[in-house]
């Protein structure tokens, strides 16, 4: 499954790139997380991202979320992304869906589900190359999460 998994992302990514709009940057983002998989406890932990930016007000990507909560639980969530931005211009409000796979390892027993999310967020734009990008999501295998992304555009 694993496998499969970075195969579809790098297939993904490779047939993106090929759409990309040059005149747009494309960046790379590193964040924090918060998450809820369960009523029972709540996990954290860090977040990485690569977009496209796409002809008109879209982007398309990869996101990895890796997060842990204090019983000693992991989860790893692959995924692609495409994003709609709600306006023109660097700073813009966005809606985004994630696809992917969620590995949850609990107790040291591995279980894998897929992954269906929905994010909503606002990147905010300071000088020519950075961006700030809070966000809400909601999903499953996850039941919501919230986090921040600080990104550079190249």
């Amino acid at each position: 499954m694993w496998k499969k998994t970075l195969i579809a992302i790098l297939v993904f990514f490779l047939a993106v790139s090929i759409f990309a709009n040059d005149d747009r940057n494309s960046a790379f983002t590193y964040g924090i997380e918060v998450n809820m998989y369960s009523m029972e406890g709540i996990a954290g932990g860090a977040a990485l991202g690569f977009n496209f930016n796409l002809k008109g007000l879209y982007a398309a990507g990869f996101n990895l979320t890796a997060s842990s909560n204090n019983d000693g639980n992991s989860i790893m969530e692959p995924s692609i992304m495409i994003r709609r931005y709600f306006s023109e211009g660097h700073s813009a409000f966005f809606a985004q869906a994630d696809l992917g796979i969620a590995y949850i390892s609990e107790a040291g027993r591995a279980t894998y589900h897929y992954l269906l999310g929905l994010r909503g967020g606002y990147r905010f734009h300071f000088g020519s190359l950075w961006h700030v990008e809070p966000y809400i999501r909601a999903g499953y295998p996850f039941i919501i999460g919230a986090g921040v992304m600080l990104g550079f555009m190249f």
